[in-house]
């Protein structure tokens, strides 16, 4: 039988991807979705479960053992984005706010703890105002820029934008898991501009976001603790 180079017979058979998919470069056909380690669908989408994800290893998404801090595809740690400019950053922010401000609106009047829906109000009240200042420093700064294709903000708001719908996990729960990660995010992108933005203002911005959401998760991981053991 004719060799492929490194030995593999030319059979008509596809090789074997890990978990037995065909290197064909094409989908499987029974409609699933090729899996992550842990199990998880490459669909860019977040499990429906309302659990953390796991990356491999059993380590939820933005916690490593001594440390570390997680990579991003291309091998660049997460908590680092690469070229980040202050227009970057102002247009991502507002969309990151944004989704902190539908999140907690929706636990505003349903979570079952009063610190919970304490937290909303504050999350709501904090991140409408920051969100109003940042579109007056995009009117100030950025008013004859070309405005920047959203899919460059991908990176920066892979952490949750919205709650699982579907999940058997209580409203609080739900709501802590996707708020810590929604504010892992916020910090991956106030680290990446804190000591680099042109504007002295948006600095002081980053480092105040940095302060306020690594409280607000400690608070949180704290309550997950105590109320859910987790």
């Amino acid at each position: 039988m004719p060799m492929m180079p490194g030995g593999m017979p030319m059979s008509g058979t596809m090789p074997m991807m890990p978990g037995g998919m065909p290197m064909s470069g094409t989908m499987p056909m029974s409609g699933t979705m090729p899996m992550m380690p842990g199990g998880m669908p490459m669909s860019g989408t977040m499990p429906m479960s309302g659990t953390m994800p796991m990356m491999p290893g059993g380590m939820p998404n933005g916690q490593m053992p001594n440390g570390q801090m997680p990579m991003m595809p291309g091998g660049m740690p997460n908590g680092q984005m690469p070229m980040m400019t202050d227009q970057m950053f102002v247009e991502g922010m507002i969309v990151h706010h944004q989704g902190a401000i539908a999140m907690a609106t929706e636990v505003l009047t349903k979570a079952e703890h009063p610190e919970l829906r304490e937290l909303a109000a504050t999350i709501i009240a904090s991140q409408e105002d920051e969100i109003t200042q940042l579109r007056d420093w995009h009117v100030e700064w950025f008013a004859d820029a070309q405005p920047l294709d959203p899919q460059l903000f991908a990176p920066l708001n892979q952490g949750m934008m919205h709650m699982p719908a579907i999940s058997d996990l209580p409203l609080d729960q739900r709501f802590l898991q996707a708020m810590i990660m929604h504010h892992q995010g916020a910090l991956m992108m106030a680290q990446s501009i804190k000591d680099s933005a042109e504007h002295p203002e948006l600095r002081t911005f980053a480092a105040q976001v940095i302060a306020e959401q690594s409280h607000e998760i400690t608070q949180m991981q704290q309550w997950l603790k105590e109320w859910y053991g987790q």
